[in-house]
């Protein structure tokens, strides 16, 4: 009989939070078929990760671009972005490794759930398939978090922290 195996960093919960798709307004996009690899660009940007001590959570987090048509104009813009909670179990995590699971690790595992997000929105927007490419998350992060400490939220619990520019009901 085989022994279960648990993770000491564990997936918690996603929500894509930004979607936002901009067309521009002219028969040309009407009648344009999208379907090169050289119509579209993307572009990545990390999120820093938060890590909330008492509760050994972090978040983290990723933003995509993707455009097509002229850089300065695009035919198409699209700007998505996704959040993620991932607990530790257990003992934390080597500082030697902290630094890697938060900044390269986390958007690694989000990435396919904002990627399909992107591709369903533009496939029910009507352009065809736009398959975004793999990306170099140990790279993104070297480059984009490189002198970006994880923020450490030292409270009493996650729901009494708010984001910077979130608003409250």
């Amino acid at each position: 009989m085989g022994s279960l195996i648990v993770s000491s960093f564990q997936f918690l919960s996603y929500k894509i939070d930004k979607m936002s798709l901009e067309i521009a307004d002219n028969t040309n996009v009407l009648m344009k078929k999208f379907d090169s690899r050289d119509d579209w660009s993307f572009s990545v940007r990390i999120r820093p990760p938060l890590y909330f001590v008492s509760e050994k959570i972090y978040i983290g987090g990723l933003d995509i671009c993707v455009h097509a048509g002229e850089k300065e104009s695009p035919d198409v813009f699209l700007h998505a972005g996704i959040a993620g909670v991932f607990k530790v179990v257990g003992g934390d995590i080597p500082a030697d490794r902290e630094e890697k699971v938060a900044k390269n690790q986390i958007p690694a595992l989000l990435s396919p759930y904002l990627r399909a997000g992107i591709t369903g929105v533009l496939a029910l927007s009507g352009f065809s398939s736009v398959v975004l490419p793999l990306f170099n998350f140990n790279k993104l992060a070297e480059d984009q978090l490189k002198d970006v400490e994880i923020k450490r939220i030292v409270q009493d619990s996650i729901d009494e922290s708010k984001p910077e520019g979130s608003v409250s009901n």
